[in-house]
């Protein structure tokens, strides 16, 4: 499931839909840094970036119901902290920025 629409309507009517939109800019635009982080630290082969941004990546994608983007994101920490080769994650960070825009698609719809 790309979103989980119980958790973006329960944010909605615990924060009243001003405060609901503003959160959404916040995640749109952290959405954006995150896609840029993530392709710069496969271009440029930064494994620690990579990691940071993964392991964040996990409580955000859960706080706002990106389900797959979540999962994928503990995917890829669990291997990150299993050493895996950056070769072996490579396909998932990418998979995960695809997931990321995607959400970001579908979370325009509650704006």
């Amino acid at each position: 499931m790309l979103i989980q629409q119980d958790v973006l309507e329960s944010l909605k009517e615990d924060l009243g839909t001003e405060s609901f939109k503003m959160l959404l800019d916040i995640y749109f635009n952290d959405t954006d840094n995150t896609i840029e982080k993530l392709s710069n630290g496969l271009k440029n082969a930064d494994v620690d970036a990579l990691s940071l941004e993964a392991h964040s990546l996990k409580s955000v994608c859960a706080t706002y119901g990106a389900e797959d983007a979540h999962e994928i994101a503990v995917m890829i920490d669990a291997k990150f902290k299993a050493h895996k080769d950056l070769a072996e994650i490579a396909e998932d960070i990418q998979n995960i920025i695809e997931v990321l825009k995607h959400t970001k698609q579908e979370m325009q719809k509650f704006y």
